[in-house]
């Protein structure tokens, strides 16, 4: 959602990004080591919309004008969706969509580290591999350089 862009607008929350490939190796894992009956939370980096996006588009070398969608704006969208709903009209969005992009939904590691042995590559190293697979399969145009650390 956020290459490409000249204006990137993004909420005031954050969320725990984790590499594709440590979540299927957190699975395998899981089913491998883990305790019959316990639950693993398979957590790579938190961070803030905002430093996602900054971290982006640092990697692939774009400078989009960054704004910050304030809460109420969000919450009064998410109101709006949820009159269309009831007037029949789909769509994305719901009070509880743009109440969880206000939210910081970070978590932590830890158990999964520990028990699971688990090792999670850093959020730079997830972007780089998501992009290569976007230009790979032709989603996205190979016209950016790639920024290494």
């Amino acid at each position: 959602m956020g290459l490409n862009k000249y204006f990137l607008f993004y909420p005031p929350g954050g969320k725990n990004f984790v590499h594709v490939q440590d979540a299927a190796k957190g699975v395998v894992s899981a089913l491998e080591k883990g305790k019959n009956g316990e639950s693993y939370l398979l957590a790579g980096e938190n961070l803030s919309y905002k430093d996602f996006f900054q971290m982006l588009n640092k990697r692939i070398n774009k400078n989009p004008l960054m704004i910050k969608v304030p809460g109420f704006i969000l919450l009064s969208l998410g109101l709006l969706g949820d009159l269309f709903r009831k007037a029949g009209i789909k769509t994305n969005l719901s009070t509880i969509h743009m109440r969880i992009l206000c939210l910081k939904n970070y978590y932590s590691n830890k158990k999964s580290t520990d028990e699971l042995g688990m090792t999670y590559k850093p959020v730079k190293e997830a972007i780089d591999d998501a992009v290569a697979w976007f230009v790979e399969h032709g989603i996205m145009e190979k016209s950016f350089k790639r920024k290494r650390n």
